[in-house]
């Protein structure tokens, strides 16, 4: 499995569509337009250490997320995925938990 590490990085349409990725971590990042459609994401650390990542517009449709973590805000996307249980919702991104 792929191991991606992002620190203190702008990523413009990354696509990781339909990639398993045994661990992702980012850092002070900033991500947009970015596509994680039906990954696999093993240990997922949106925003590791103090400093906070963003995902603005990122689509994370069908996502298998096995753990996840971080300090990270999500703009301006909807989560659709069976493995993602509903946690929370924002005024700026809505989470949709899917029985699977």
């Amino acid at each position: 499995m792929e191991k991606i590490i992002v620190n203190h990085k702008h990523v413009a349409g990354a696509d990781y569509s339909g990639q398993s990725i045994g661990q992702f971590s980012a850092q002070g990042s900033t991500f947009e337009d970015c596509r994680f459609d039906r990954s696999m994401l093993g240990q997922a650390s949106f925003g590791s250490g103090t400093e906070q990542s963003y995902y603005v517009r990122c689509s994370f449709d069908r996502t298998s997320l096995t753990f996840l973590g971080g300090f990270a805000r999500f703009v301006g996307r909807t989560f659709t995925t069976p493995a993602l249980k509903l946690l929370t919702r924002s005024a700026e991104s809505m989470f949709v938990s899917v029985a699977g």
